[in-house]
């Protein structure tokens, strides 16, 4: 039997340790010497959400989580005991000899998160091309940018293995390969929310500190299990929260040797019921106006500050000043260390995926450092002055989308993603000053000047009485905007 590259024990995730060294490693050493690494350095930067997922879930399965369990004492208990003590590598390590052959990029019956049935029930594979997100391509000419898929290009095992770790979370643009005649797209987990990781002092903290169960999921234990672990490759486990870590509807398969993977298929797989993932905790919901309980994702311009009011609100103790409901990662009495004060004081890893119609080619990671020092202080003076900064903030981006809007200008996204950076500066001298009315005449200030520069280059008449209106209608909106506040503007600004 021919295996190659396997993910538990060969390097394929770069990993930030203390001591300055970032090597490559696999699954089973990130968790053996988590209390060690700061961070993970993961390209694409989208591969993080999935990857973290994938750690916990082994996390709760191999080092003895009260699965069964729904005392919160007794996930407490465990939480504070493996904080203290790290991994448990005699537990680690029967996990491996267990479950190693099913964590193969390559074999030929169990291929990890993979089906070997495809092959026959795929007419035409999909190349390489699709298997990676960045890499333009089809078959159609565009200049020189595209890589056509008759030049596709094999791709280390490495590479290939964070392909596929994100293809199984995130799915691909557009239809993937035909699979037995039918051709269909079916939902990723995490393609159509954001996602908010606790992030602590090294990786082990942060592991524990996202090892957060849902209610009724006790009852779920034993019929619950990680992806990997199915001995049925049609079996559909239980949505307790291995499922829900590691399941996914894709289909995938990938064709290579012991150099490199050449081919792939990207298709469809298991159809999951319906509410599979509706208890995810890593993921924040909108509420519509018609009262839909929805995922929520940021906007490729937006900042994942700016939601920090609305995610915070129930720390505070306040009603929510929006219709966000934060993830259940926000929640102290869901985390099994008992609490989260360590926790905030480091924040939280904020990843969004932005879906193309036709290729997959923007997504973000940020870091959403702790700013809730005063909330867990009880400092309502500090938390109404971030509230009321973001709320502002937002009102303020509302008229300036509008105004480049009917300025004409091109690449809204991109001007507004400027202004909401210029707008981050003050957003942490608030949180430091406790203070927000200046900070707040001087956004509404950055919008004008943002204005401004996305239109210098206009010189037709036309165009520039166009861009004359727009200003003039932005200022006044942000004057009667500061009124509304309690704000005063200065003289010759808004």
């Amino acid at each position: 039997m021919t295996v190659y590259f396997n993910l538990l024990t060969d390097g394929w995730v770069r990993a930030r340790y203390r001591d300055g060294s970032t090597p490559l490693v696999g699954l089973e050493r990130l968790i053996r010497d988590a209390p060690s690494i700061v961070d993970l350095d993961t390209d694409p930067p989208i591969l993080y959400a999935p990857l973290l997922r994938f750690l916990v879930a082994i996390v709760l399965r191999a080092q003895g989580a009260p699965l069964g369990d729904p005392d919160p004492v007794r996930w407490a208990r465990w939480g504070e005991d493996r904080l203290e003590g790290g991994p448990d590598h005699v537990a680690l390590d029967a996990y491996r000899d267990r479950w190693a052959d099913r964590f193969w990029l390559l074999h030929p019956t169990t291929p990890f998160l993979q089906d070997p049935r495809i092959a026959v029930e795929c007419p035409k594979s999909s190349t390489t091309n699709k298997l990676l997100f960045e890499r333009a391509s089809g078959n159609n000419p565009l200049w020189w940018s595209k890589t056509p898929d008759a030049m596709a290009e094999p791709v280390n095992h490495a590479t290939a293995a964070a392909a596929l770790v994100v293809h199984w979370a995130y799915g691909a643009g557009g239809f993937g390969a035909g699979r037995k005649g039918v051709k269909k797209v079916l939902q990723s987990p995490l393609r159509a929310g954001t996602q908010y990781l606790l992030r602590g002092d090294c990786l082990w903290d942060t592991l524990l500190a996202n090892c957060v169960v849902s209610a009724g999921d006790h009852q779920l234990a034993g019929r619950d299990r990680c992806w990997w672990e199915r001995d049925d490759p049609d079996e559909i486990p239980a949505p307790g929260p291995l499922a829900r870590l590691t399941g996914s509807p894709r289909g995938l398969l990938l064709v290579g040797d012991d150099a490199s993977v050449h081919d792939a298929y990207v298709t469809w797989g298991a159809s999951l019921p319906g509410g599979f993932w509706e208890a995810d905790p890593y993921s924040a919901r909108r509420v519509t106006k018609g009262g839909d309980v929805i995922p929520y994702r940021l906007s490729p311009a937006r900042q994942a500050w700016a939601d920090s009011p609305a995610l915070l609100a129930h720390v505070a103790g306040t009603a929510s000043p929006d219709t966000l409901e934060p993830p259940a990662t926000f929640d102290a009495s869901r985390n099994p260390l008992g609490h989260l004060d360590r926790f905030w004081a480091l924040g939280a890893t904020v990843v969004t995926h932005f879906p193309d119609q036709s290729k997959d080619i923007d997504w973000a990671r940020v870091e959403l450092p702790g700013v809730v020092a005063c909330i867990e202080s009880h400092d309502q003076d500090g938390y109404g002055a971030l509230c009321q900064f973001c709320l502002f903030a937002q009102d303020v981006d509302d008229h300036f989308r509008a105004s480049l809007r009917s300025a004409g200008v091109p690449s809204l996204d991109m001007w507004e993603a400027l202004w909401w950076h210029r707008a981050e500066a003050r957003f942490w001298r608030v949180i430091s000053e406790r203070t927000w009315e200046s900070h707040a005449v001087a956004v509404a200030a950055a919008a004008q000047q943002t204005l401004r520069d996305a239109t210098v280059d206009v010189t037709t008449p036309r165009r520039m009485r166009t861009v004359i209106r727009a200003e003039d209608r932005l200022i006044a909106q942000l004057r009667v905007l500061q009124q509304q506040y309690g704000l005063e503007p200065a003289k010759g600004a808004a």
